[in-house]
This record gives C-alpha cells, sequence and structure tokens, in this order.
C-alpha cells in the first residue's frame, strides 16, 4: 500500500478584505504585510500577531500595485492613474484605523500623510515596479518602472530623488516574439539596476533566454524570492505554482482559495537559510521543507527562544520564516511557509 503525502495547508489565513485582493507585499524586516484590493483599500498587517495594524482607502479605484520603500514608506499605484508614496512608519500607526474593509459601520478612515504623487496611465492594467540602484541604508534614491504617461504600448524607468523625477529609459512593453498578453514579470536577485542608468538613452532589445509553456492560462503575480532560487506564479484556476528559477521546473502546486488568485509575494530570507534546499527540479512536483535551526552553522550566537520574551519571540518568528502570500478574488490571503 503506497502512502500518499496530504496536501500541503496554509499556516495563516489573512480575512478582512470585501473585494478582490489585487496587491501584497512584504516591508519592515517581514513584520508586516501590505495588501491592497479592488476598491482601493490597503491594510497593513501585523504578522507577529497576525491582525491588522494599519488600514486606509488609499485609492479611489482597483489597487494595482503595491511596494515598500525603507521602513517608513509604502507606494500603491490604483486605476485612478495616480502612484502614491504614503509616509507609514511604525510610530504613524497609532493614529491610523484597524477597522478592516468588511467592517462597512465605518465611512470614514484617517490617511497617512501623503510624500509624492506621480500622475501615469492605468489603461492596459499594469502595474509598476521599484528598486534602489545601490543597496543600502544611506542611500535614499528609487527607482521606478511605470506605464508611460503618453502612450500605452511603452513603459517608463524614473529616478525619484527628493521628489526630482528624471526619465532614464523607454522600453517596449511587448518582449520580441511574444504571441499573447504579458501578464506579469519580475526582476530576480542578479540583476543590476545601476546599468540601467548608464545606458539611459540607448536603443536596445532584449531576447528571452528559456521559455516554458506550462500550458496553464492566467498565471499572474509572478515573484521571484529573493535569493533567486524559486519564483511563484497566480493563477486563474484557484492555484499557485512555484517553479526552479534555474530550471523552470515546477516544483510545487498550492491550492486552499476556491477562487482565481491575482497576486503572491515572498519575505526577504537570507540566503544563509536556505543554502540546502534543493530546487535544481524534481522528477516530479513536490514540497521542500526549509532547513531547521540545526542544521545552521555551530558558530552561530543567537538568543534561544526560551530567553526571549512572547512579543520578541514573534517578532523573531515572523522575520524569519519564509513566508509565501497569496491574495485572492475571494478577499482572503492564505500565509505558507513550505521552503
Amino acid at each position: 500500500m503506497t502512502s500518499q503525502r496530504s496536501a500541503a495547508q496554509p499556516k495563516s489565513v489573512l480575512r478582512g478584505h470585501k473585494a478582490q485582493v489585487h496587491a501584497t507585499t512584504f516591508v519592515r524586516s517581514n513584520q508586516r504585510l501590505a495588501s491592497g484590493d479592488a476598491e482601493g483599500f490597503v491594510v497593513l498587517w501585523d504578522l507577529t500577531i497576525m491582525r491588522p495594524s494599519a488600514v486606509w482607502w488609499a485609492h479611489e479605484k482597483a489597487i494595482l500595485g503595491i511596494a515598500g520603500w525603507g521602513n517608513d514608506k509604502i507606494i500603491t499605484h490604483g486605476r485612478d492613474n495616480r502612484l502614491v508614496v504614503w509616509k507609514v512608519a511604525a510610530e504613524d500607526e497609532a493614529a491610523l484605523s484597524i477597522v478592516l474593509p468588511l467592517d462597512q459601520s465605518v465611512s470614514a478612515r484617517a490617511q497617512p500623510s501623503i510624500l509624492h504623487v506621480l500622475e501615469v496611465n492605468t489603461m492596459n492594467f499594469c502595474s509598476f515596479a521599484q528598486c534602489t540602484p545601490d543597496p543600502g541604508p544611506a542611500n535614499d534614491e528609487l527607482l521606478i518602472a511605470v506605464p508611460n504617461t503618453l502612450s500605452s504600448e511603452s513603459h517608463s524607468v524614473i529616478a525619484s530623488e527628493s521628489g526630482r523625477e528624471d526619465r532614464l529609459a523607454t522600453t517596449p512593453s511587448q518582449a520580441v516574439g511574444a504571441q499573447t498578453s504579458l501578464l506579469s514579470t519580475a526582476l530576480d536577485s542578479e540583476s543590476r539596476p545601476t546599468k540601467l542608468a548608464q545606458k539611459a538613452g540607448v536603443s536596445c532589445k532584449t531576447l528571452p533566454t528559456k521559455v516554458i509553456n506550462t500550458k496553464h492560462s492566467g498565471q499572474q503575480g509572478l515573484r521571484i524570492r529573493s535569493d533567486g532560487k524559486i519564483f511563484a506564479t497566480a493563477g486563474w484556476d484557484s492555484k499557485v505554482r512555484v517553479y526552479s528559477t534555474k530550471t523552470m521546473s515546477e516544483l510545487a502546486v498550492l491550492k486552499w482559495h476556491d477562487v482565481g488568485c491575482y497576486t503572491t509575494a515572498f519575505t526577504i530570507v537570507d540566503g544563509r537559510d536556505n543554502s540546502s534546499v534543493e530546487v535544481e527540479g524534481p522528477s516530479e512536483t513536490q514540497f521542500y521543507e526549509k532547513p531547521s535551526d540545526k542544521d545552521r552553522s555551530a558558530g552561530e550566537v543567537v538568543p534561544r527562544l526560551g530567553e526571549l520574551s512572547v512579543k520578541d519571540r514573534r517578532i523573531k518568528q515572523a522575520k524569519e520564516a519564509h513566508w509565501l502570500a497569496v491574495g485572492s478574488k475571494d478577499g482572503k490571503i492564505s500565509l505558507w511557509d513550505i521552503y
């Protein structure tokens, strides 16, 4: 008799959005998860207690994208043709509402302070992308790629520093040889954003290095984990698929939601904790567990969990968890910790 492995289940499910969840991202060293829905609401979740720490109405229409900028700023991109940078530091949360969008008894909620607003074109439902040209705590410059404000057939890369905007490059929105609509793209951890600024103004074409046909229509929300080993896609068929970035083999299929999934997000993981995870592409789809604490180097000095307070223990667990967040049409967010 052959034993069958039980299907993986999410570690936690966050409920609170009334509309479809369109965007998710982890911020503040993985202690917070920011999510945006089809009605323009943003919820900032405290992952140490799995409860909302801030809720506000960010856009008049659906949110297309959301990202963190440092520890005190959150960027949202809405269908109302606005990209907004909000100031949401830890000390700002106390002044914001924690009433979830599901609760319709509250007519108005306080908003965080707005630092920057950029008018962008959202007619093609394309969201923004962002990265720092020179990663480091002292760097406050950000590169933002947005749909062109004048034409929906191209994307612009804009540098923003102290409120200044400089257009660096414009690229076509469709890859060479593409026959279908492009739903999602992502850069891996080996990307070098500084080369973009060095080549500003130079026209170039890019060709794919590898292409696979998954035979699954409607895969979006593609995200690559920070260690560059795996990536995930959200499927309209309600399934989330995890792939190896090296072989592009399917490693796992996660099924919990009953309706379509729209967004995925990974926590930033320490490559040291993930060095022994094998993601070369097995012969059949399976699940992998992340290494336990005993696999770490013997010379590493870390406080024992028993020596930490309950609050510190929760913060430590939130920072080290290898979360994969999945946002769905049902308004729920499932959190998985399987790699």
